[in-house]
C-alpha cells in the first residue's frame, strides 16, 4: 500500500559488492527477451530507477545488496501509476558484472499488486 507506514522491501542478495544497479519494472506486463547475455523479464520499454548501489554486507564476492522501499518510492510521486491501486508492477534488478560478457548482470524477476 502507498499510505502505509511499512515499506515493502525488494532485495536482491548475494550480488557483487560496491556495484551500481537500478531496478527495471513495467506497468505493462511480463515478457522474457533477450538482453545482454541473459534475459529481461519485464515487458520494453521497462521502467529504470535511479541507480542505487550494493554497499557490502560482508567479506567475500557475493556480500552486496540491492535494496529498493517501493512504498517510499510510489509515494514519492516520481511515477504516478505506482499510486494506483490495484496495478500490477513486473520487476527485476540489472546491475554491473565486470566478469560477465557483457559486463552486467540480472536477478530473477518478481511480480506485485499495489493496494490501496
Amino acid at each position: 500500500s502507498v499510505s502505509a507506514c511499512a515499506g515493502f522491501l525488494i532485495r536482491a542478495e548475494q550480488s557483487l559488492p560496491d556495484k551500481s544497479g537500478l531496478l527495471f519494472y513495467s506497468l505493462a506486463g511480463p515478457k522474457i527477451t533477450a538482453y545482454q547475455g541473459g534475459f529481461l523479464c519485464v515487458k520494453t520499454p521497462p521502467v529504470r530507477t535511479a541507480l542505487l548501489n550494493s554497499g557490502s554486507s560482508g567479506v567475500g564476492p557475493c556480500t552486496g545488496v540491492f535494496a529498493l522501499d517501493v512504498t517510499a518510492y510510489a509515494a514519492s510521486g516520481i511515477d504516478p501509476q505506482l499510486q494506483q491501486p490495484g496495478r500490477a508492477v513486473w520487476a527485476q534488478f540489472w546491475s554491473r558484472d565486470p566478469q560477465s560478457s557483457f559486463q552486467t548482470n540480472r536477478t530473477d524477476a518478481l511480480s506485485f499488486f499495489l493496494c490501496s
